[in-house]
C-alpha cells in the first residue's frame, strides 16, 4: 500500500550521540580547512551576510527561518573546504541529522546561545584563526547534540 503524507523516522539517543560525535569533529576539520579561504574577499562578505541574516531571525524569534539559515551557514563553510570526500561524508551525516530538525532551537534560550556560538565561529574565521574556529565548531555541535540527547526521552 502507498504511504500517505510525510513522516519522520524516530531517532534513538544512541544514534544522536554517535551522529553528533562524528559530525562535530568532521565539520570542525572542514572549518579549519576552509578558514584561510573564508577569511578574505567575497567569501568573507558572504559569510558575514549569512551571520547578519541569522541575527535578524534570532532577534525576531523566527525559529524556522533561523534554522534554514543555520543550515546555509554551516553548508557554506563545509563547501569551502576544498576536500570533496569530506564534503560528501558531512552531507551524508547532515542528512541523517535532519531527522532531528528544528527541535533543539525550541529549547528556551537556545536560539540566543546558538547565535552567540555562531558569532564566535565567525570571529575566529575572520581572524584566520583556523584551529580556534575548528574547536568552536566542535563545541557548538557537541552542545547541539547534548541538548538533543537530553530531549530525546521527552515527548516532543
Amino acid at each position: 500500500y502507498a504511504h500517505k503524507g510525510a513522516f519522520v523516522t524516530k531517532i534513538t539517543k544512541e544514534e544522536i550521540k554517535d551522529l553528533y560525535m562524528i559530525t562535530s569533529v568532521l565539520e570542525g576539520l572542514a572549518t579549519r580547512l576552509a578558514t584561510p579561504l573564508l577569511s578574505l574577499g567575497k567569501n568573507r562578505k558572504h559569510l558575514e551576510k549569512l551571520l547578519e541574516e541569522l541575527r535578524i531571525y534570532e532577534q525576531s524569534g523566527e525559529v524556522s527561518k533561523y534554522w534554514e539559515n543555520n543550515q546555509l551557514f554551516h553548508q557554506f563553510i563545509t563547501n569551502s573546504c576544498k576536500n570533496e570526500k569530506l564534503k560528501l561524508v558531512i552531507t551524508n551525516l547532515r542528512r541523517q541529522i535532519l531527522k532531528t530538525r528544528i527541535i533543539t532551537l525550541k529549547v528556551p534560550g537556545r536560539l540566543t546561545s546558538s547565535m552567540a556560538e555562531h558569532e564566535k565561529i565567525l570571529g575566529f574565521i575572520l581572524k584566520n584563526e583556523a584551529r580556534k574556529a575548528e574547536k568552536m565548531v566542535i563545541k557548538h555541535l557537541e552542545l547541539q547534540g547534548k541538548i538533543l540527547y537530553d530531549l530525546t526521552d521527552k515527548p516532543l
